[in-house]
């Protein structure tokens, strides 16, 4: 993989507006799930659930849950996480490491994990050059109701 910068997507990503809440993010692409993984990701899209808990525990409230699990006709699964951040750097690197915590909750239920996407409206170099440095299994997109742009392969 190589270097991930965001020079020329700054201005047409992250001075958008186009999602006053995450939440309006997350029913955006709720409702366009299909054509996104089958269109965008080129990936066999089977079903999908959202704010999907990852494990099921029998007793305890606090239980993560992600924002969109995909299930794919070939019984992989693609784990989605959404922010819309007010505050690029603090949220998106939390994100990060809540992402790292899916995928780890995911392979210990059993969960053949495809790929894994932040998908953001918003990202800042800093964590790009983290899962740069890392290696981290975690890809970019950024999204607007115009544009979409995966950062990283």
């Amino acid at each position: 993989m190589g270097k991930i910068t965001i020079d020329l997507k700054d201005n047409i990503f992250n001075n958008s507006n186009d999602f006053p809440k995450e939440k309006d993010l997350q029913n955006y692409l709720d409702i366009n799930m299909k054509s996104f993984v089958s269109d965008i990701l080129n990936l066999d899209y089977k079903n999908h659930e959202r704010e999907s808990f990852i494990i099921n525990k029998r007793f305890g409230g606090n239980k993560p849950r992600i924002d969109f699990l995909i299930n794919l006709k070939n019984n992989e699964c693609v784990l989605i996480e959404c922010k819309n951040p007010k505050n690029k750097h603090r949220e998106i690197i939390s994100a990060l490491g809540q992402i790292l915590d899916y995928i780890l909750l995911a392979e210990k239920a059993g969960k053949k994990i495809k790929d894994t996407y932040l998908v953001t409206s918003k990202i800042n170099q800093t964590a790009l050059d983290i899962i740069d440095r890392f290696k981290l299994p975690i890809k970019v997109c950024l999204i607007n109701k115009e544009n979409l742009m995966i950062c990283n392969n």
